[in-house]
């Protein structure tokens, strides 16, 4: 059986991240466990910060504009082609740490998984339409339509998508759906509890545009999602105490109600 260190892999992607970067590879180093940094031109000292962690850089090339799939794909590469043995890996971006223990506990649920024979359907929003079988995962590229759209067109997208995220749900008979933030407004959800399947929703740090003032349909779909958020519900909180102050602002004193089920996967927010 192979040890954890080597069957977890790690790729971190960055650009100037400076004393983050120290953090976030500092929070996944570990013996043998390989680790890979995607630099994007940086021009500070993040190359030489990985290297002297014994991390493997991949330095892409200028010019070709840089983008985060970009950099997670060449990463994942030179992992793949490295280190055969790794059977997960995980992605973070420069500016974030992992929290002690949570790459064993993913693995053992994975593993876990996999003796249960459970079954996953992973649906993204990449414009390249189609689908890929990947062992007992379903991975289907789904492109978020009116992609760009601004205003009411962005509203009817989010809410167009989350429906078929349900249609989906219940064709494939799920038992759980784990929807990451940004797929659709959150209380379009609050169908799914009614036949049967829990929701996971995975928050990052932004409940809302931060430098700009609400418009009056942000205030009645955030008013919509505080009934669905207060269900109860196990929710995957980034940046926790970034997210909690913007949170109480919209739950009020319900925020505990909220917080005993919440499981936070990145303990520390930075300071930018």
């Amino acid at each position: 059986m192979i040890s954890f260190p080597l069957k977890i892999g790690v790729v971190v992607i960055g650009r100037n991240e400076g004393e983050h970067l120290i953090r976030s590879l500092d929070s996944v180093v570990e013996g043998s466990r390989a680790v890979v940094y995607v630099d994007s031109g940086s021009t500070d000292e993040s190359v030489v910060i990985a290297h002297e962690r014994g991390v493997e850089v991949v330095a892409l090339d200028m010019s070709v504009p840089f983008t985060a799939a970009r950099s997670r794909n060449a990463g994942f590469e030179r992992l793949r082609s490295q280190h055969p043995e790794v059977e997960y890996v995980q992605f973070i971006d420069g500016d974030c740490e992992v929290i002690e223990g949570w790459l064993e506990a993913a693995a053992e649920t994975l593993d876990a998984n996999r003796v249960l024979g459970a079954e996953g359907y992973i649906i993204s929003s990449s414009d390249q339409r189609g689908f890929l079988r990947d062992g007992q995962f379903m991975i289907e590229h789904r492109p978020m339509p009116l992609r760009g759209g601004a205003g009411v067109l962005y509203h009817v997208s989010q809410i167009w998508y989350g429906l078929h995220l349900i249609i989906s749900a219940l064709l494939w008979k799920a038992d759980v759906a784990v929807v990451s933030e940004g797929s659709t407004h959150w209380f379009v959800l609050s169908l799914l509890p009614y036949f049967g399947v829990k929701v996971v929703p995975s928050v990052h740090c932004a409940l809302w545009r931060k430098y700009a003032p609400e418009k009056m349909i942000e205030k009645l779909i955030l008013r919509l999602n505080k009934h669905f958020l207060l269900r109860p519900v196990l929710l995957f909180w980034q940046h926790q105490r970034i997210s909690l102050n913007r949170w109480r602002l919209v739950l009020g004193d319900s925020i505990n109600r909220l917080w005993n089920f919440c499981l936070p996967t990145v303990e520390q927010n930075f300071t930018v």
